[in-house]
């Protein structure tokens, strides 16, 4: 245990799990920068992403019990094979970089993911012709280190996923799988590099529980809440936090 353990710390991880429930019940891609960032603030960021993996992994959980079964095959064999190429390789660098540059790597990724979602949104509007499959490739390849880097790689399998004509069920599905089979990867890597110490997870597993307290409320908030307004506040909060990131 190399955490100093305060009722921020705490609080902080609380609120990641609660987060991590509450994305799942919905808004699914957004939340993955933002809870990094919220316990990166209360103890140092490479500790931060190995102490969330199995916080996120238990969303994963409760979002493939909901959509079991019910994804899309082909879709899949498009984006994970170079996925799990690029998670193992972003393992990799982000054993190997100090917290300075973590830092900043993690700016630039949560920048893009914010410029991605906007895209994302409008091509979305504009476009009805499916993706080629070269672009799931590409797509999967840059979510899997986004991923690993930063717990960030909704936006570029989402663009993917909104030109297959899936239903919304199916494209949440889909996404479940993915990001399921990109964090089961990345606990060896994780572990093996020493980003993931389970010494520093213990104190924290009884909070585990508030994630599907998270997922019981989002589903509850999705009903009166459009998730394009919520998306919208989150991308600018988003934005401001990686500036300051860059100059932290």
């Amino acid at each position: 245990m190399d955490i100093q353990l305060t009722v921020w710390v705490f609080i902080m991880v609380g609120l990641a799990a609660f987060l991590t429930g509450f994305s799942k019940a919905g808004f699914g891609g957004m939340m993955g920068p933002m809870i990094t960032i919220l316990v990166s603030l209360v103890i140092p960021i490479d500790k931060a992403l190995g102490i969330l993996l199995p916080i996120l992994m238990v969303g994963d959980w409760f979002a493939l019990a909901t959509y079991w079964r019910k994804w899309d095959n082909r879709s899949l064999l498009i984006l994970l094979p170079g996925a799990i190429v690029t998670v193992i390789i972003g393992s990799y660098f982000l054993s190997n970089l100090s917290s300075f540059w973590i830092k900043r790597i993690m700016a630039g990724v949560i920048l893009i993911f914010v410029i991605l979602k906007f895209w994302q949104s409008w091509r979305k509007q504009v476009s009805d012709k499916p993706a080629k499959p070269i672009w799931g490739v590409l797509g999967g390849s840059i979510a899997g280190f986004t991923s690993a880097i930063a717990h960030s790689g909704s936006p570029p399998i989402t663009m993917f996923l909104i030109t297959r004509g899936l239903s919304p069920e199916t494209l949440a599905a889909t996404m479940a799988v993915s990001f399921a089979t990109l964090n089961m990867i990345k606990l060896p890597s994780y572990i093996l590099s020493g980003v993931l110490n389970f010494a520093n997870v213990v104190p924290f597993l009884w909070l585990f529980l508030l994630v599907p307290v998270g997922v019981f409320i989002g589903r509850k908030v999705t009903r009166y809440v459009k998730k394009e307004k919520f998306e919208k506040i989150l991308l600018v909060l988003l934005a401001m936090t990686a500036v300051l990131l860059l100059f932290d």
